[in-house]
């Protein structure tokens, strides 16, 4: 019987070269091994195939750059490897000893100009005005600013494969050929002061305003009132019929309300988001008129809806996103063709916090996530991508993010109102918003314990308008942009209590609800304006209000601006001194910061002398 040796076809190999090695140590046989070069641009060292010996060590190039012209160049990227080759690399040189019959190829990729310019030398662009080098296929972005005192960003002009005009200030694309961007800006249109009439009274709530929302029927013009009913424990309704408040029982099974948000739509219908504390649920209700009620459970474990927000999508659909913090998870839940789907997972690792805002972005079709992030003490931003969402934390330097708001502009940026526990114990209210991948900051007040249940809307020109509680005077404050300047108005004379909201009654008036003590107090526009009822005065900006410097560099957003005010926050501000040498500046700066904006020569000056990031 013959027996067959099998040999494995790696060992085979590895014989193979053993007996080479042998052979061409005892100097009798030398192997031949071919290195195949390929390339499609440059002159590569070695070049199409070349013989070598068994263990020669190679060394291959090719030129890093090829010049076309002065907005094109052809790169090389790397190089793909068969056989001694490594496999990839990225460099334009590589070394390797050859035992086998190898193959080279070198990779190239062209690269174009982009190149920004901004003739009106109005705000300060981001990325800075130049000329940027961008590989091929690279989707490159930017933006200027929303807003700078006495102009609005009106979009810009493109070539190649910039859009050839939009009226965004930002811009997004994937760089094909040499492109260019021309940004546009335009006289900004000034807006006017909201100031508020006397108050009338509402519901009357003992114990359980912190837990109430306020809505009109946008049908029938009834006012309601959501509140959770500390007593019973019961999820309610008050409706009024024009001489007295009704109370209506939406939820009674079990401790159940807290943490509501409520919103209706277009069609009359109500929605109500909730926590079940008792079994630690999120839970829904719905009325089609306010007074027949359904409710049904969203999310039945881990303690959901500790920090909830509802928002209504272009259908009229409920979008809840809340917290559960059995499973330290910010979740979304919403309702499509009348069923609620599966909840998804925004955040799997998020702790301490109950604050969460939802925006509904009418220009993507889809929802801005603003929310805190006790355990980083941070605030975070999400917003769904293909697959799941992207999450990113919104730049600061402290503990910053509580009671955030979120809203969308009508150029579909988002913009996130919070409180900033800053340095000295201050708690600052910030307004920072989205621009392309850029981040624009304003701090609005630094004067005192402020930030608390933040309201942001937009008026008529697009301007954000803040709404805010000012522990420190127990006053409801407006911080407006009017298109030069922010102005701040006190809404409540009397002494106000969480919560605040802002809504809009039947016929498009805007009412702002607040309480002092137990009852609802609100607010429509006073007829004809006037003073408010402690007047008007220009929003120092507070941490972020550097007038001078800005009327230079023409931004609150220059890094130059940034600076300056970062050192004034960090250093200055933490003592009762440098408190008071801000204060003397504040009142002395907007007139000088007028002639400098009114002067280009004296704003090219002050540019020189005041010192860079």
């Amino acid at each position: 019987m013959v027996r067959r040796l099998l040999i494995p076809a790696g060992w085979l190999f590895a014989l193979s070269v053993f007996a080479g090695v042998i052979v061409c140590g005892q100097g009798t046989a030398s192997a031949v091994l071919t290195l195949e070069v390929t390339s499609e641009h440059g002159a590569p060292q070695p070049s199409g195939v070349t013989e070598y010996e068994f263990g020669d060590e190679v060394s291959a190039s090719v030129q890093e750059v090829i010049i076309v012209d002065v907005d094109t160049r052809i790169i090389c990227t790397g190089w793909t490897g068969t056989g001694s080759v490594p496999a990839t690399g990225d460099s334009n040189e590589v070394t390797f000893t050859i035992y086998v019959n190898s193959t080279l190829t070198w990779n190239w990729a062209y690269e174009y100009t982009l190149r920004i310019y901004n003739p009106a030398g109005v705000g300060s662009s981001n990325p800075p005005v130049g000329t940027y080098r961008f590989v091929e296929g690279t989707r490159v972005s930017g933006s200027i600013p929303a807003y700078v005192s006495g102009h609005i960003g009106v979009g810009f002009t493109g070539t190649g494969s910039a859009p050839a005009t939009s009226d965004t200030p930002f811009f997004s694309f994937v760089i094909e050929e040499p492109s260019t961007v021309t940004w546009r800006w335009a006289d900004a249109p000034i807006s006017s002061v909201t100031y508020w009439g006397e108050p009338s009274t509402g519901l009357t709530i003992f114990g359980g305003r912190k837990y109430s929302r306020y809505l009109y029927d946008p049908i029938t013009g009834v006012k309601r009132t959501f509140y959770y009913d500390p007593v019973r424990g019961d999820l309610m309704v008050a409706w009024f019929n024009g001489t007295v408040w009704n109370n209506v029982t939406i939820d009674a099974a079990g401790d159940v309300g807290k943490y509501l948000d409520a919103a209706v739509g277009a069609d009359g219908v109500y929605h109500v988001a909730y926590q079940d504390t008792t079994n630690g649920a999120l839970k829904y209700a719905w009325s089609a008129d306010g007074f027949e009620w359904h409710t049904l459970v969203v999310d039945p474990y881990n303690n959901a809806g500790a920090g909830l927000d509802i928002t209504l999508d272009a259908d009229g659909e409920p979008w809840i996103a809340y917290f559960a913090p059995g499973l330290r998870a910010l979740r979304v839940a919403h309702k499509e063709n009348g069923e609620w789907k599966s909840p998804v997972v925004v955040d799997d690792d998020v702790s301490d916090s109950t604050f969460v805002s939802l925006a509904y972005n009418p220009l993507s079709g889809s929802f801005e996530v603003a929310y805190y992030d006790g355990a980083l003490q941070r605030a975070k931003h999400a917003w769904p991508v293909e697959g799941g969402w992207t999450i990113e934390q919104i730049p600061a330097q402290n503990n910053s993010g509580l009671y955030m708001a979120c809203a969308v502009n009508a150029l579909g940026q988002p913009f996130f109102c919070y409180q900033e526990y800053a340095q000295a114990g201050r708690r600052d209210l910030k307004l920072t918003y989205k621009s392309a991948d850029n981040w624009y900051y304003e701090t609005l007040s630094t004067t005192g314990d402020t930030g608390y249940y933040n309201i942001i809307r937009f008026d008529a020109n697009n301007y954000p308008v803040v709404y805010t509680l000012d522990l420190k005077g127990r006053r409801i404050r407006q911080y407006s942009w009017t298109g030069t300047k922010w102005v701040v108005v006190d809404v409540s004379g009397e002494v106000a209590f969480q919560p605040i909201e802002l809504v809009t009654d039947n016929d498009g008036t805007p009412v702002i609800c607040y309480y002092a003590e137990d009852t609802m107090m609100m607010r429509k526009p006073a007829e004809g304006g006037g003073t408010g009822n402690n007047g008007e005065v220009e929003a120092t900006g507070g941490g972020g209000g550097c007038f001078i410097a800005t009327a230079a560099f023409g931004s609150l957003a220059a890094a130059e601006v940034r600076s300056l005010t970062d050192l004034r926050d960090a250093a200055v501000l933490s003592s009762s001194t440098g408190g008071a040498m801000v204060g003397l500046y504040y009142a002395v700066s907007p007139g000088v910061a007028q002639a400098v904006r009114e002067r280009p020569a004296l704003r090219a000056s002050l540019r020189r002398l005041l010192p860079a990031r």
